[in-house]
């Protein structure tokens, strides 16, 4: 009996399409699952953003160019030289617990730690959202062809 047998035959293609639709849907949701959990993890990873100048780093420069002035007990034996400083930006982005890590002598230092104390505000670095305080550390240029003495 062939209607009965193409009744069958088309009954099983149909299982089969129903069985294959089934697992798509199941691997679309399984992906759409997976994706979503993904958001998850993505979420709860802690966020961290370093803190920077208000106005960038140009301006900062800028800043310290501009203000940075050669000391005079400097000019006498050509000092020359970088002086690292290393500060905490606290959370309303201000300069503190201010250290030299690399010096050139007391009068240079002065100087530095004058120049961090007055610089422009910056943007505390945050953890997921939050303001935190954070350690910056500055190398500092002293060279004689930019003689500004006090």
């Amino acid at each position: 009996n062939k209607s009965a047998s193409a009744t069958a035959d088309g009954n099983k293609e149909k299982e089969a399409v129903r069985r294959a639709n089934s697992r798509s849907t199941d691997r679309k949701e399984s992906k759409e699952s997976l994706a979503g959990e993904q958001m998850k993890v993505q979420q709860s990873q802690p966020v961290y953003a370093q803190a920077e100048p208000s106005e960038g780093y140009p301006a900062l420069y800028e800043y310290f160019n501009r203000e940075l002035t050669y000391p005079k007990e400097g000019i006498a034996d050509s000092v020359q030289g970088v002086v690292t400083v290393v500060f905490t930006v606290n959370t309303r982005g201000k300069p503190e617990k201010i250290s030299i890590d690399q010096s050139l002598g007391y009068s240079f230092d002065k100087e530095v730690i004058r120049v961090i104390e007055n610089m422009p505000l910056w943007k505390p670095a945050t953890y997921n959202g939050k303001p935190i305080g954070s350690r910056i550390s500055l190398p500092l240029t002293f060279q004689m062809k930019k003689i500004k003495t006090q």
